[in-house]
């Protein structure tokens, strides 16, 4: 198993594997050094590692509006306990917010009689700010 401890973006490099041992090398290293002794010379160097983070991690959690076509009311349910109490935000097709309420509990409806028909997205957010997007159509009863 071969392990690398950091990552960097070099103009070049090379493994190099010999009867005594291996060894790698790159160009472009941000501070280096040189080991002498009788037998030979040695340079060794210090690389930038590059570390990337991202708040953008992709979840993929089982979330459900139903009744998917609804007429009166729509419920919320998620398999994440987070999602137990929810804050939502409701947009028409064109960004137009209109509904939006917090500190709603999973088993409460959230009533459609106000809306009329069409598509609508559903932004839920839970108490750790992670949001989910969902869609629904709403009919006429």
């Amino acid at each position: 198993m071969i392990s690398s401890a950091q990552h960097s973006i070099n103009c070049n490099g090379a493994d190099l594997y010999g009867a005594s041992g291996a060894m790698s090398y790159t160009v472009g290293q941000t501070d280096y050094t040189f080991i002498q002794s009788a037998t030979g010379k040695a340079g060794h160097g210090v690389q930038q590692p590059i570390e990337i983070f991202s708040n953008d991690a992709k979840i993929t959690l089982s979330c459900l509006l139903y009744p998917n076509p609804a007429a009166i009311e729509i419920k919320f349910q998620s398999d994440d306990p987070a999602y137990a109490i929810f804050d939502y935000s409701l947009y028409d097709v064109q960004g137009r917010l209109l509904m939006q309420e917090s500190g709603i509990n999973m088993d409460k409806p959230i009533p459609l009689e106000k809306l009329t028909t069409g598509t609508y997205v559903m932004y839920v957010t839970n108490s750790r700010k992670d949001e989910l997007t969902c869609k629904f159509i709403k009919i006429t009863p």
